[in-house]
This record gives C-alpha cells, structure tokens and sequence, in this order.
C-alpha cells in the first residue's frame, strides 16, 4: 500500500520563503521562548522594538526548513535548530544582540505558578524562619517533605528543601 503524498499548502512556501528574506536580509536572529507570556506583554514588546527589528511568531518547521533552503549561505544557523522547541518568538535585526537581548529582558515579568506548570529550574524552600504562625499550613509543609519546627511562635524550615525538581509538573 502506497500513501501518496499531500502537497505542501501554498501558505506554507510563501512563509518559507518570507523567512528566508529575513534570514539574508538582517544580520541576527534571535529566539525565545513564548511560555506563559501573554499577548499585552508581546504586544508591548513589538511596540517598544518597532523600526529596530522585525518579531514574528513562526513555526518552528518552517524556520527549520527556511534555514535548510539556505542551503549554508549563512554560517552559524544551523546551530538554531537545537533550540526550536514550544513556541517561539523570532526577532530579526541588524543592531547588537547584547544591547537587543538587554531590551527583550527588561519584559520579563515573574508569574505564579500554575497547578500543571513544569518548574523552570529547582524550586528550594530556603531554611529560616517563615514568618507563619502554627496552624493547619504545617500539614502542608509535612507533605511536601519539609521539616519544620515551631520557635518564637513561628513556623521555621529546619533546612534547606528542594520541593520541585527542574522539568516537574
């Protein structure tokens, strides 16, 4: 049994090629990661970089395969790859990546975890006073493993406690 393959949507090439303009036509490229970020903060992102680099939110196929259509006209692309995993944002441009990353950073928001979220690196409840009085939260503290004791009519971590592993959900 022979499958017979789609052919490629049109979108699909015009984008490649699209992609392809870019890659020739700004010196940098530069990806992050999109988890958890929320469209107001990309939104002021694109506002605050418009006329110093082109942002787009691409798939990562189609940039894997605008790079293979180079075929090795830039050097150094290839290396990209390894990191096109989730979503990502590409930001195209000719200034200094340093001073181009520094701006990206200033967007960086923290925000509270989520029940499902996977822990970005290792989650440590730090030894020391907690600043919480005894009650029904030293059940929860049992639960996830840390030792407590009660001082000063406040809750202590005794050590330190790796809650969360890195890649945890």
């Amino acid at each position: 049994m022979s499958s017979a393959q789609r052919p490629i949507p049109e979108w699909k090439k015009k984008m490649v090629d699209e992609i392809k303009r870019y890659l020739r036509s700004y010196r940098y490229v530069l990806v992050a990661d999109l988890y958890k970020v929320r469209a107001a903060q990309l939104q002021e992102l694109r506002r605050s970089l418009r006329g110093r680099a082109e942002i787009k939110v691409l798939k990562n196929t189609l940039f894997s395969r605008a790079i293979d259509g180079l075929d090795g006209q830039r050097e150094g692309l290839e290396g990209l790859k390894e990191y096109l995993r989730g979503q990502n944002i590409f930001i195209f441009t000719n200034e200094n990546p340093f001073s181009m990353a520094r701006a990206i950073d200033q967007f960086k928001v923290r925000v509270v975890p989520s029940p499902g979220d996977v822990a970005t690196n290792d989650i440590i409840i730090p030894a020391g006073n907690t600043g919480l009085p005894p009650g029904p939260i030293i059940s929860t503290f049992s639960s996830l493993g840390v030792p407590t004791r009660i001082e000063a009519g406040s809750i202590w971590v005794s050590k330190d406690t790796i809650v969360a592993r890195k890649g945890d959900t």
